[in-house]
């Protein structure tokens, strides 16, 4: 390129630019500022082509540095298919990592002429180049490498399953950043975390400390308990970018640009969501208790899951029924972005390392059997291990190839909406199968174990009422908003069956354990006989949302706390007969003046004890004190998805 020092009097960098090229070129301006003189660079398009070679760069009111040019010769005689194999000859017949783009433009490295594009990748390993070729002769006249790699320090898993490991960082588009093809990794210096349902998380300060050594590689000793630590930023883009080219290679997906990723900041979770303000969702992985979630790769897998799900399905989250509140939308997601984790990793065990911040072995297992009532508790996370247990069936079944799950995964995701429920997903799953059947793709031993898996979760026509039977527990989420009206009483997302003895004894409806519950929040039991209690949906258009507010029902009962609830039978809180059917319905309730916008999530533990109770025994509970909560994520993972529908909205763990 032509370097001039020529000192000229125009004051505008634009009217500079237009020296060095045809009057009718059109020309932009980009300005980076700097104390030593603003830097201007122009760039030229003719008649509707970009010019490559032509950028002009002035300082001040000094011509820097260009190329004079003048209207192109020739023309595009050559087909684009011709130049687009050439362009693949260069690489020597390695396998491509994605169909080559194609684009006609002007090159003024000798003259002017016109060119084709290419821009072409080799799979593996991994490289991109940009390749012009000659419109008129089909002669390749130029390539450059638009990718780089470097070595990096990372763990192949995690620390509990693997030692650090030395490879090569994929895509990298620079020799001084760990930004590329799929990722863009920051450190967050300045974060705000939400503590409510309206407030926004948000990274303030962005930093880098990941800096390449004189080899350009990234080689650093792990430090999770520092915020400033190098590893943390080579370790996620390693598995952001894995977990985005599987996402590419198995499914055709990717994001219209590198996913923006975030770590070395304190919280106690990791979501998928704003977190620059910039409008465009991205990764946060915080630290908490000296244990860095950036380090376990299933949580990484895990929220890139959220970015396949929200760019493919149209999933609601909270949604509510004649039964109560419904958050299948939510739980679908939760439990697809566990199974994308799984497909990775073939590993049931999500988030192992992770799980030692909060005491656990594990985040979520998928290996227990779930089914649809009986395993819903109204927590998205919680609910999703119905959806992840499901396709680790699938994954162990031997009539299906894990190819076969994850297309199946695919042609699933693929079709819901926003009032996809778990009856709509398992038929997806069916129809899925069906559809690879008829493409022979799947096997017809394929299909049946499809259908025994989704028979086995009893996702199809599965309603939302458990029979609650004799010193069995089982979990129930409650959402207190704080916020009076049709949001003050929110009923949970399963009501309850209870079939009264036949020998004519009561039973005793008992809280065996709270979880989480502030002193702000009670429960009101909803009973009504022979059938379910009704509800009557609100559209709450200020949240996005609709709600259940119970409004069919014969008796109401209010409490607070653990111990005995509510007595049934024939001298109890209410008056009932043997073999009598009753359904119950749990919702919450404000004890004293709420807090405004104050959200709180309690779990809560019912049991039923049908034992006869003397009378001298009224007001203390029967019931076993045994149960074992299951785990479900913290808080703050729950808190970011309700948000979901806003601006700035994250999408937990």
């Amino acid at each position: 390129m032509l370097t001039l020092l020529i000192a000229l009097s125009i004051a505008s960098p634009l009217e500079l630019a237009t020296q060095t090229g045809p009057e009718d070129a059109v020309w932009s301006v980009q300005t980076h500022a700097f104390a030593g003189g603003d830097r201007h660079r122009a760039t030229a398009t003719w008649k509707g082509l970009d010019v490559v070679g032509a950028d002009v760069i002035v300082v001040g009111d000094t011509l820097r540095s260009s190329n004079p040019w003048d209207r192109p010769t020739g023309r595009l005689a050559v087909p684009q298919k011709v130049a687009q194999d050439v362009a693949q000859r260069l690489l020597g017949g390695a396998a491509l990592a994605w169909a080559p783009r194609v684009e006609p433009v002007i090159v003024a490295f000798d003259g002017a002429r016109y060119a084709w594009q290419v821009d072409v990748a080799s799979a593996n390993p991994f490289a991109a180049w940009r390749v012009w070729v000659d419109g008129e002769t089909g002669r390749a006249l130029a390539a450059l490498p638009t990718s780089f790699s470097a070595d990096g320090s990372v763990y192949s898993g995690d620390p509990l399953s693997s030692q650090v490991q030395t490879v090569t960082l994929e895509g990298l588009s620079g020799d001084d950043a760990l930004s590329g093809e799929f990722a863009d990794v920051f450190s967050c210096d300045d974060a705000e975390i939400g503590e409510s349902l309206f407030d926004s998380s948000v990274c303030n300060g962005l930093s880098r400390h990941a800096v390449p050594d004189s080899s350009g590689n990234f080689l650093f000793e792990p430090e999770p308990e520092s915020y400033d630590d190098p590893f943390a930023e080579v370790h996620l883009y390693h598995h952001l970018d894995i977990v985005s080219r599987w996402a590419q290679d198995t499914y055709g997906f990717s994001r219209a640009s590198p996913t923006t990723a975030f770590t070395n900041f304190e919280m106690a979770n990791a979501f998928y969501g704003d977190f620059d303000g910039d409008g465009v969702a991205d990764i946060a992985m915080g630290q908490f208790e000296g244990i860095d979630l950036t380090y376990d790769p299933d949580v990484i897998y895990h929220e890139f899951g959220h970015g396949i799900v929200g760019g493919v399905a149209a999933l609601g989250f909270l949604d509510a029924d004649e039964t109560g509140l419904r958050w299948d939308g939510g739980a679908l997601n939760e439990g697809t972005a566990d199974v994308i984790a799984l497909l990775l990793t073939q590993d049931p065990a999500i988030g192992a390392y992770a799980g030692t911040a909060f005491d656990r072995t594990a985040i979520r297992d998928l290996v227990q059997p779930r089914s649809c009532p009986e395993d819903l508790v109204g927590e998205v996370h919680a609910d999703g291990l119905l959806w992840g247990h499901l396709f680790y069936r699938l994954t162990l079944d031997e009539r299906l190839e894990l190819a076969d799950v994850e297309a199946l995964l695919w042609g699933a995701l693929s079709t819901w909406g926003p009032t996809t429920d778990w009856t709509e997903a398992g038929e997806s799953l069916l129809d899925a199968a069906e559809d690879l059947r008829s493409a022979d793709a799947l096997s017809d031993d394929g299909v049946t174990a499809v259908e025994e898996a989704v028979s086995a979760a009893n996702l199809i026509d599965c309603e939302r009422v458990i029979d609650l039977v004799n010193d069995e527990e089982h979990d129930a989420l409650l959402l207190f908003t704080g916020i009076p009206g049709a949001l003050e009483v929110l009923p949970a997302e399963v009501q309850y069956r209870i079939t009264m003895p036949a020998d004519g004894s009561d039973v005793d409806l008992c809280f065996t354990e709270w979880s989480d519950r502030t002193d702000n929040i009670g429960y009101r039991i909803h009973v009504r006989r022979g059938q379910p209690v009704g509800h009557e949906i609100v559209d709450l258009s200020l949240f996005g949302l609709r709600t259940a507010v119970p409004t069919d029902f014969d008796a109401d009962f209010d409490g607070e706390g653990t111990g005995l609830a509510l007595t049934l039978g024939p001298e109890g809180d209410m008056v009932t007969t043997a073999g009598e059917v009753l359904y119950v319905s749990l919702a919450s309730r404000p004890i004293d003046e709420p807090e405004s916008l104050e959200f709180t999530f309690a779990r809560v533990t019912l049991q039923i004890n049908g034992e006869v109770i003397e009378p001298a025994t009224r007001g203390g509970c029967s019931c076993s004190q045994s149960g074992t909560p299951v785990f479900l994520w913290p808080l703050m993972g729950l808190l970011p998805m309700f948000w979901r529908r806003r601006p700035k909205t994250p999408t937990g763990n």
